[in-house]
C-alpha cells in the first residue's frame, strides 16, 4: 500500500510538471510523444478522475467540433495563469485551427440537405402556381381569359410534371421558365403581372439563385473532401488534445488544492454529458432499426 501511494505521488508530481506554465511544456501522460498519443487507442488512454467518460472517437465531425468549441469557450472564461493552466489553455485554443478540416468534411451533407430543402419549396410553389392558373381559367374573367389560357398552357407544358422529376430536370425546367418570365427578357412577365402571378416567378427566381449558390459551394467542399485523410488525422489529434486538457486539469487540481477548479470542471462536464446523451440516443435508434421487423 505504501508503495502504491508513493508511486501515485511520484506520478502526479511527474505529470504536473507538464501542466505547469512555468515549464513551458504541455501535459503528456506517461511521457509519450505527441505521435504516440495520437496513435494510441482512445480506450487505453488514462481516464480522468473528475470528468465523465465519453467515447469521443464515436462522435460525428460536427458534434466533435461543437464540443471542442464549447470547451474552448468555457476555458476562455477562466484565468489560466491563476489556475496554473495557462499553457494547456493556450495550446488547446491553438489546436482549434484543425476544426476547419472537420467542417469541410461535414459540409457535403449540409449542402445536400439545403439543396433538397430548396427543391421541396419549388415543388410547393409550382403546384400552387398551376392551381392558381387553373382557377383563373375556370373563373373565365373576360378581360384576362385569353391571357390566362395561353399562360396556363405554356406553364403546364413546361412544369406540369415538375414535382415528379429529378433534381437536374427540375433545375433545367426552372431555368427555362424563369428565362421566359424574366421582365428583362420576355413579354410573358407582363402577362404574369396582369394575372397577379408574378410573385411566384420572383420566389422561384430566388430559389434558383440559391440552388446555383449551393452547387458552387458544394463543388468547393468536394475539393476539400479529397483531403479526407486530413480530416481523420485532425479528428484524432483534436480528441487527443481534449483528453490531455482534461487530464491536465485533473492533475493540476490535485497539486493545487487551494485553488477552486469545481466550476471549471462542472461546466466542462455539462458539455460532455450533453454529447454523451446524444451518443446514447443515436445508439438506441440504431439498435431499434436493427431489431425492427
Amino acid at each position: 500500500m505504501f508503495r502504491n501511494t508513493a508511486r501515485q505521488k511520484y506520478q502526479h508530481r511527474n505529470q504536473s510538471q507538464f501542466c505547469d506554465e512555468n515549464t513551458g511544456s504541455h501535459v503528456n501522460f506517461r511521457l509519450q510523444t505527441p505521435k504516440q498519443q495520437l496513435n494510441k487507442p482512445i480506450e487505453s488512454m488514462p481516464m480522468q478522475q473528475n470528468f465523465i467518460n465519453i467515447r469521443l472517437d464515436r462522435l460525428k465531425y460536427a458534434d466533435l467540433s461543437l464540443l471542442y468549441r464549447g470547451i474552448e469557450h468555457i476555458i476562455s472564461e477562466f484565468d489560466g495563469e491563476d489556475l496554473h493552466l495557462k499553457i494547456p489553455f493556450a495550446r488547446y485554443s491553438e489546436k482549434s485551427a484543425l476544426l476547419k478540416s472537420l467542417e469541410t468534411k461535414d459540409r457535403s451533407k449540409y449542402y445536400a440537405d439545403e439543396y433538397a430543402k430548396q427543391l421541396k419549396r419549388s415543388d410547393e410553389l409550382v403546384s400552387a402556381l398551376l392551381l392558381h392558373l387553373k382557377a383563373l381559367n375556370r373563373a373565365a374573367f373576360p378581360e384576362s381569359l385569353y391571357i390566362a389560357e395561353s399562360v396556363y398552357k405554356f406553364i403546364r407544358k413546361a412544369l406540369g410534371n415538375f414535382v415528379h422529376v429529378g433534381a437536374d430536370k427540375k433545375k433545367a425546367a426552372l431555368d427555362v421558365i424563369l428565362w421566359n418570365f424574366n421582365p428583362k427578357q420576355n413579354s410573358w412577365y407582363e402577362d404574369a403581372v396582369t394575372l397577379g402571378i408574378s410573385r411566384y416567378f420572383e420566389e422561384l427566381s430566388i430559389i434558383s439563385e440559391k440552388l446555383d449558390s449551393i452547387e458552387n459551394a458544394e463543388k468547393e467542399a468536394r475539393k476539400g473532401q479529397a483531403k479526407s485523410s486530413e480530416a481523420i488525422k485532425a479528428k484524432a489529434e483534436l480528441i487527443s488534445e481534449m483528453r490531455l486538457l482534461l487530464q491536465c486539469i485533473d492533475v493540476t487540481a490535485l497539486n493545487y488544492p487551494d485553488k477552486d477548479y469545481s466550476k471549471l470542471i462542472a461546466k466542462i462536464n455539462y458539455e460532455l454529458k450533453t454529447e454523451r446523451a446524444q451518443l446514447r440516443n443515436l445508439q438506441t435508434r440504431r439498435m431499434k432499426k436493427k431489431t425492427a421487423p
